[in-house]
């Protein structure tokens, strides 16, 4: 017999570190696919724009990271987990987030590169650290 998200959740919350690992590895995909759809597309177009290779921030793609980034909060979040409601609808939001806070630091990072327009008849190279980009 399998356990439940909420049983799941619950030895997670009095530190169960297997239960953690369950709840990954049940939801990994699920999370992924999600996050695919939510930036997946346009993340990659974007990287490729940028100069990078496609799927290959550190042998890495952006989805796996978005993913890590969604249960890491889920771990955070623990405490507060209640199970009035399923753990999808829980997870799910917490997913919408992490997908919005991603787009929001894309919209930044664009925002820098496009505001950024060195002279090209300067004679005097922009000043070290005038340009951050956060990545």
């Amino acid at each position: 017999m399998t356990e439940s998200d909420h049983e799941l959740m619950q030895r997670c919350r009095q530190g169960d570190s297997a239960a953690f690992e369950r709840l990954v590895r049940r939801w990994e995909k699920p999370v992924a696919g999600i996050l695919a759809r939510l930036v997946g597309s346009r993340a990659e177009s974007e990287q490729s724009s940028l100069g990078a290779v496609p799927g290959s921030a550190n042998g890495r793609s952006e989805i796996e990271d978005l993913s890590q980034e969604v249960f890491v909060r889920v771990l955070a979040a623990r405490d507060r987990y209640r199970n009035t409601f399923a753990f999808s609808t829980w997870l799910n939001r917490i997913v919408l987030n992490v997908a919005r806070d991603a787009a929001r630091r894309r919209r930044t990072r664009w925002k820098r590169l496009i505001n950024h327009r060195p002279a090209l008849h300067s004679k005097t190279p922009p000043e070290v650290g005038s340009v951050r980009m956060v990545m």
